[in-house]
């Protein structure tokens, strides 16, 4: 996503919301222009077999998904894990370098990416 979306101009952040069932990713970009721009050219495409919607983020609409006390027990056992092993055999180690915090620079420079199955339609 990340290569995709640098074609429209410098990339100040990405946010991976991985909780979030819809498949959201916050883009924001050094420039609004350049988000109109990966906007445009990105909404309804296809990518990776889904269908994506992309728009400029409103600055209100939350994609944070808080875990649940099982779910924060399970990651946390699986963390204790990875850290026993010494580190190996991690698939998540760059999905969680990528996740960073839900906060905004400036909402006029981000794109939201929303992700739908191939049969599925929804308005955003």
């Amino acid at each position: 996503m990340r290569q995709e979306c640098g074609k429209f101009g410098e990339i100040k952040k990405i946010t991976i919301h991985d909780r979030n069932a819809d498949g959201v990713i916050v883009v924001v970009y050094k420039e609004f222009e350049d988000a109109d721009a990966c906007v445009a050219a990105l909404n309804n495409r296809w990518f990776g077999g889904r269908r994506i919607a992309v728009t400029n983020w409103d600055g209100k609409e939350k994609f944070v998904i808080k875990e649940t006390p099982e779910q924060e027990a399970e990651r946390l056992r699986k963390w204790d894990e990875y850290l026993e092993s010494g580190g190996e055999n991690s698939k998540t180690d760059e999905t969680n370098t990528e996740n960073a915090s839900n906060k905004s620079d400036n909402s006029s420079t981000e794109a939201a990416i929303t992700t739908e199955s191939p049969m599925e339609t929804k308005d955003l």
